[in-house]
């Protein structure tokens, strides 16, 4: 788990129970969702978004807006399993 700013308010980004139990560079895909910080700040509802990645692949994100909002990375599909 991961805290951040959003809109000046501290919100929670964390893993899936699926992803928690895989091995990974948690630090640079933490890093990689804040690198959106301007399109999630600006969300209005509930939602997914998926980041294009090079290293891991498409990741998957859902945000639920609360009071502290939670961002959850719920799935990486792997750069191998992306097809054009």
């Amino acid at each position: 788990m991961y805290r951040c700013m959003l809109n000046d308010e501290e919100a929670i980004i964390r893993l899936g129970a699926k992803l928690e139990k895989e091995e990974m560079d948690r630090t640079y895909l933490y890093n990689r969702v804040m690198e959106y910080k301007d399109v999630l700040e600006n969300l209005s509802e509930d939602t997914s978004i998926a980041i294009l990645d090079y290293s891991f692949g498409i990741i998957v994100v859902d945000v639920i807006l609360s009071e502290i909002p939670i961002i959850t990375v719920e799935h990486i599909i792997k750069k191998e399993m992306v097809f054009d």
